[in-house]
């Protein structure tokens, strides 16, 4: 895990590093030369009653971003906060990944050829010494490609676009953890059925539902839609569409309070085309539920 090079780490467990907290240095602009700068006793900015370990950072003039891992889930899982140049608070801790079971299993979901006529999905189970690597798409001659995995409290999310039906459509697969850890080929529930492609799916959990959002050209340029499932997958409500600008695409998705946070770019065409001096692309961003 490297935001920035140069940069000192916290011991980790594993050389004898007794530490259970991330503590950062005020004066922030020192950081890369730290023997330079007055030291204080740091301040703590992590939260963890049992351990937090192997920070990294990464400084600009006038902010910064710490990430770790700590293991107050039962696991190691990765966190970030942002501060400002005194070293205090930006924001609230972030946890970054949520791919550990409530059995202690890691997922890893990707695309991939092989022994395969095109790209199907492959998934990699970690647990222990007991690792397994399998395809769970069929091996239909149609890709199936950008898969995105959420765990929840009872269930895991999967999610993937797929060309088996003569489009691109988005396909979400929910199971219990136990039911997806053993499970080989997996046929997931169809989410769009547009004329348009339907593309860059990523889900994310929370409170037991799970939040679907991707791209959908249908009516020529790009927009992204929302949708949400409870823990069983099954619609919540109907889908909805979050943008009426051309090309808006590829967005991002994370469990915000009691809500859904949701990010992509928006590309307001040039008159000379897409790809002329005067277009503009700009990061968007929206709370939804």
């Amino acid at each position: 895990m490297c935001w920035a090079s140069g940069v000192g780490g916290v011991p980790s467990p594993d050389t004898g590093g007794a530490l259970n907290a991330v503590r950062v240095l005020a004066g922030l602009a020192c950081t890369l030369t730290i023997s330079a700068c007055d030291q204080d006793s740091g301040t703590q900015i992590s939260d963890s009653s049992f351990g937090a370990f192997e920070v990294s950072l990464a400084v600009s003039r006038d902010d910064a971003a710490v990430a770790w891992y700590d293991t107050r889930d039962g696991n190691a899982e990765i966190y970030l906060r942002l501060l400002d140049v005194n070293g205090q608070d930006q924001s609230m801790e972030y946890r970054l990944t949520h791919t550990i079971d409530q059995r202690g299993t890691a997922y890893v979901v990707f695309d991939a050829a092989i022994d395969t006529d095109v790209e199907e999905l492959f998934l990699a189970r970690l647990q222990g010494s007991r690792n397994s690597l399998a395809r769970i798409t069929s091996d239909d001659g149609y890709r199936s490609k950008y898969p995105d995995l959420a765990v929840g409290p009872r269930s895991i999310a999967l999610t993937w676009f797929d060309e088996r039906d003569g489009n691109r459509e988005v396909y979400l697969y929910v199971a219990p953890d136990a039911e997806f850890s053993t499970q080989c080929e997996l046929d997931g529930r169809r989410i769009t059925h547009t004329e348009g492609a339907s593309i860059g799916a990523y889900v994310a959990s929370n409170a037991g539902q799970f939040g679907l959002a991707w791209s959908d050209n249908t009516d020529g340029a790009y927009d992204v839609y929302f949708q949400s499932f409870d823990a069983l997958g099954s619609p919540r409500l109907a889908a909805q569409r979050l943008t009426t600008t051309t090309h808006s695409r590829i967005p991002a998705i994370e469990a915000w309070q009691d809500r859904f946070a949701v990010a992509w770019n928006e590309v307001a065409r040039g008159a000379a085309g897409i790809y002329g001096e005067d277009t503009r692309s700009e990061v968007m961003f929206s709370l939804v539920q």
